[in-house]
């Protein structure tokens, strides 16, 4: 009887701290990414390790997006400031585009 009341406290705790968890991913983020393209809305990077990174511009990001809506600058380092949308279990990291800084 102990072990099942154990069990089910150790299951019911976990359960409760698995929002705090997913919370905690969305942070905002500055690491110098290479810039693939931009299409429907989307910026596509690629970080240092060779993952992809898709990220979406708020309407108020502080930052002239031109030159990477055009992808005159395709294959170009930049550092870039976002907030990770991404939850638990997905397999493509995402986020909300902050601040791009051009050279």
């Amino acid at each position: 009887m102990k072990t099942i009341i154990l069990l089910l406290t150790t299951v019911i705790s976990f359960t409760m701290l698995s929002p705090e968890i997913s919370i905690a991913k969305k942070e905002v983020l500055t690491e110098t990414l290479t810039f693939d393209a931009y299409e429907g809305g989307y910026f596509f990077f690629t970080n240092e390790q060779q993952e992809p990174l898709i990220l979406v511009s708020d309407s108020q990001a502080s930052i002239s997006l031109k030159k990477l809506r055009t992808n005159e600058v395709t294959g170009e380092k930049f550092k870039v400031k976002y907030k990770s949308t991404a939850t638990e279990g997905e397999t493509s990291n995402q986020g909300l585009l902050l601040h791009v800084i051009l050279d």
